[in-house]
């Protein structure tokens, strides 16, 4: 009983970690950043500089 947890408990967190993977890959090669920008509603800027 507990190798049939530990088998489906390392199965699911395998397939967690491909897709996450998955829509990381796919929301940086479809999203631009003039997307994320209009989104966001004003330019990126870098930590500790006020606009």
């Amino acid at each position: 009983m507990l190798m049939l947890f530990i088998t489906q408990a390392v199965q699911l967190l395998l397939v967690s970690l491909l897709v996450f993977g998955f829509f990381v890959l796919f929301g940086s090669l479809v999203i631009r950043p003039s997307v994320i920008e209009a989104w966001r509603g004003r330019l990126r800027t870098t930590p500790g500089h006020c606009t």
